[in-house]
């Protein structure tokens, strides 16, 4: 039988792990040479896949995006018909939780900690910054 744990431990856990996990990654990305790391706004990539993979592509100097372009078109194109799925809302106490213990993970990426706003990004992705 496998180990039971509360839900509160567990909640505690994801809330301090992934804290914790981003925290040191905001303190050492820094250290990456440019060519290393590349961040993809989901949105973004949602709304132009091959376009932003393309700015990836260059950002990290990978060579010949054209090979791979008609796989990432055929891939995305598959997409289209794609319905995310859908979540209930979390209890008050545990929203307010995660903006408190995440707040450094939203600021950093630019989110908004509204729960009434649906938009809750509020700056551009460092790639959009780049291309425009």
């Amino acid at each position: 039988q496998l180990q039971s744990v509360s839900e509160e431990f567990l909640e505690e856990q994801i809330l301090s792990t992934y804290r914790r996990m981003y925290n040191r990654f905001f303190a050492e990305r820094g250290g990456l040479d440019n060519e290393e790391y590349a961040e993809i706004a989901y949105e973004e990539l949602e709304a132009d896949p091959v376009e932003v993979m393309r700015q990836t592509y260059e950002k990290l100097n990978l060579p010949e995006f054209g090979v791979v372009e008609p796989a990432f078109r055929e891939y995305a194109s598959g997409l289209k018909s794609y319905q995310k799925n859908k979540f209930s809302a979390l209890p008050d106490r545990i929203t307010d939780r995660i903006k408190a213990e995440w707040k450094n993970t939203f600021d950093e990426w630019g989110y908004l900690l509204d729960r009434n706003n649906d938009e809750n990004r509020v700056n551009p992705h460092p790639i959009a910054q780049a291309s425009a």
